[in-house]
């Protein structure tokens, strides 16, 4: 019997950040943790808007199994982020403060990474056909069997936690890039398991907007 699309979500959540969080209750407010740019942890979304030039966006909620239901929201701006990213999400709660932050790009057959279907052993930790969920804040599970997503789960040089992901369809085509930064207190909410960590270590190397 196949696995209900839910609990796909949350076992890839719980593969994802057990490594690096433990589920606990965090009460405390921690806002000199920068998250990106002018963005610290908890700021509110006028002035992270205003810090970065940002146009208001429209607000949609985070619907993933594992999360508080409708208690995160994300907001989409499109630009140019570096080499790789076509698009800015910032995640905030449900006071409109920023808690992460995700770059996407959902067309990236132009700027695919040199060598990267076959580099994946080398540059990722986990790839495969296993994997079920390529897009945290969207929700985006793959639909094809022999679809792809590649991994690379780390701590930044700031202390975030790192998701760099790839999805690549049953063609061997780069169908779509993400890389998601959340603070450790938003990483504890997330994660569903306590059980010891079946990851890798860390990353070695920087991230994108270290």
């Amino acid at each position: 019997m196949p696995i209900p699309a839910s609990r796909q979500k949350i076992r890839d959540l719980k593969r994802l950040l057990s490594g690096f969080e433990t589920p606990k209750k965090n009460l405390n407010t921690n806002p000199s943790i920068w998250i990106f740019e002018d963005v610290h942890y908890l700021m509110p979304l006028a002035a992270a808007e205003k810090a970065l030039d940002l146009e208001i966006a429209r607000k949609a909620p985070i619907q993933l199994p594992g999360m508080p239901n409708r208690s995160f929201f994300y907001r989409e701006y499109k630009g140019a982020y570096g080499r790789d990213y076509d698009r800015l999400l910032l995640v905030t709660d449900m006071k409109d403060q920023v808690v992460a932050v995700q770059f996407s790009n959902a067309h990236p057959a132009s700027r695919r990474r040199e060598n990267a279907w076959h580099s994946w052993s080398n540059s990722f930790h986990e790839e495969g056909t296993h994997w079920h969920l390529f897009n945290l804040v969207e929700g985006k599970t793959k639909g094809a069997s022999r679809a792809r997503i590649a991994f690379r789960v780390g701590r930044s040089s700031r202390g975030l936690v790192a998701l760099d992901s790839e999805f690549w369809t049953s063609d061997r085509e780069l169908s779509e890039l993400n890389l998601l930064y959340l603070p450790s207190p938003w990483s504890t909410s997330s994660s569903t398991s306590s059980s010891p960590s079946t990851n890798p270590p860390p990353a070695s190397g920087s991230f994108p907007y270290d």
